[in-house]
């Protein structure tokens, strides 16, 4: 019963908040570190700009676009293919289990780790969220697909219900922004 009160309560904070911002630190499989900031926007919505590159990454409801600011390449994986696509959807429910499986959850000193994969999907790989057990703010996440990993670490998270413009996820239009603005 207190695990099942505490994923309500993680619910509960998510879905009554629409917004997640926070600067982070990336870990790729082979260990390599990039540093950026990440903006979460539900429904669907997310930007991720890296310091000292010229990639971004902004997804829609549809599609997840990953493009070179200086070339305007860019590539595209659908939403629904990634892990993503769960915790921005309209709702967050971690005990829908017509969309994810938990099929991992600890307490572990003060964190709160609970793994999922996709009820249909499950070849989109996992996604492991780690929350703090006092607060239930999402503290870190890992995703594993095949063969990659990617952990993100997150810098003092701010949550909110905050409205954001649509122009910060437009990739036809991509704009700089000021992430202390936000």
């Amino acid at each position: 019963i207190l695990i099942l009160e505490t994923i309500k309560k993680i619910d509960s904070l998510y879905n009554n908040n629409k917004t997640l911002k926070s600067k982070f630190t990336q870990i790729d499989t082979n260990g390599e570190k990039l540093n950026g900031f990440m903006i979460l926007s539900r429904p669907f919505n997310a930007r991720v700009e890296y310091f000292n590159s010229d990639t971004i990454i902004i997804s829609n409801k549809n599609t997840i676009t990953i493009q070179d600011k200086l070339t305007n390449n860019k590539s595209y994986i659908p939403m629904n293919a990634t892990p993503l696509n769960f915790i921005i959807g309209d709702q967050i429910s971690l005990l829908d289990e017509s969309k994810i499986k938990i099929v991992n959850y600890q307490e572990i000193d003060n964190n709160i780790i609970i793994t999922i994969v996709g009820s249909k999907f499950y070849n989109l790989g996992t996604l492991t969220m780690i929350f703090d057990k006092s607060n239930t703010i999402l503290k870190e996440w890992i995703i594993v697909n095949g063969k990659n990993t990617n952990r993100i670490i997150f810098n003092n998270p701010e949550i909110s219900n905050k409205n954001l413009s649509s122009s910060f996820f437009n990739v036809h239009r991509i704009k700089n922004i000021d992430f202390n603005s936000i």
